[in-house]
């Protein structure tokens, strides 16, 4: 529960005290993609003309794009609260527009079971007190769930006016059977992170070394100790790092080092 109450007080920043105040331009722009979110289905299945949907359509993705910009730009870099109100607003987004056209294209009840999955996987490392962290496969999958939702809505929205929609119907569902892959990686992916191997505690500096042009450093620690794996071996080796105060290059296990730091390696 206290963790809940953290993520909450962290969204609520965010949208009401940023210690930024400028940061509260980017927030709410990703907030308003939760509105398009319920808006794009009302406007197709009510008639409402089409430059209307269009219009919103065109809004909620250069909101996706901008955001994110904004806070580079205007805030002078991102926060954490922005950075979970940004992917909370894109779920919502997607779950919306998903669950009201699965009455129209079938093959959309995929891609909403799986996006409802990843939904909870992601309030459970929330809950937990930890932060997930998007994965590759994640962002990819974004670019043609989006676009299939766009034709899946732009068609409905031209059958109301009496033009035939199986072009567009064909298309979005295609392309959402094409996402369906990499929704599946990316649902492993989190769940990975769920499963204690790729978590952050919320508040770390981590996390916000994680968001782009933030300049936050962590101190450096006298030793370091890795797992690494040499390629040329095929093994595995720990490796024991410490700084030194010598300029000259130093030859460790026949490896040089330039860098002023030595280094052993324990191979196993």
């Amino acid at each position: 529960m206290n963790n809940i109450k953290k993520v909450l007080k962290l969204i609520t920043k965010g949208l009401f005290y940023p210690d930024n105040k400028l940061s509260l331009i980017p927030n709410w722009l990703s907030v308003s993609r939760t509105v398009c979110g319920l808006l794009i289905p009302l406007i197709s299945i009510l008639g409402v003309p089409f430059e209307v949907l269009f219009g919103t359509i065109f809004y909620a993705a250069i909101s996706d794009f901008l955001d994110g910009r904004f806070a580079r730009i205007v805030a002078h870099g991102e926060t954490p609260e922005g950075a979970m109100l940004d992917a909370i607003s894109d779920k919502i987004f997607s779950i919306f527009l998903l669950f009201f056209l699965i009455l129209y294209v079938n093959s959309f009840a995929i891609s909403f079971i799986l996006e409802v999955g990843i939904s909870i996987i992601n309030g459970k490392i929330l809950a937990d007190g930890n932060t997930p962290k998007s994965n590759t496969f994640g962002r990819v999958k974004t670019w043609p769930l989006f676009i299939s939702l766009v034709f899946g809505y732009l068609g409905l929205s031209l059958n109301d006016i009496g033009t035939d929609m199986s072009l567009f119907t064909n298309i979005a569902s295609g392309l959402s059977l094409t996402s369906v892959p990499l929704e599946i990686a990316s649902a492993k992916g989190y769940l990975d992170s769920y499963t204690n191997k790729d978590k952050c505690p919320l508040g770390d500096d981590d996390i916000k070394n994680n968001i782009e042009n933030q300049n936050i450093k962590k101190e450096e620690s006298d030793k370091n100790i890795s797992i690494v794996l040499d390629k040329e071996k095929n093994v595995q080796a720990m490796v024991f790092e410490k700084p030194i105060d010598v300029d000259k290059k130093e030859l460790i296990n026949g490896r040089y080092e330039k860098d002023r730091i030595l280094r052993f390696y324990l191979y196993f």
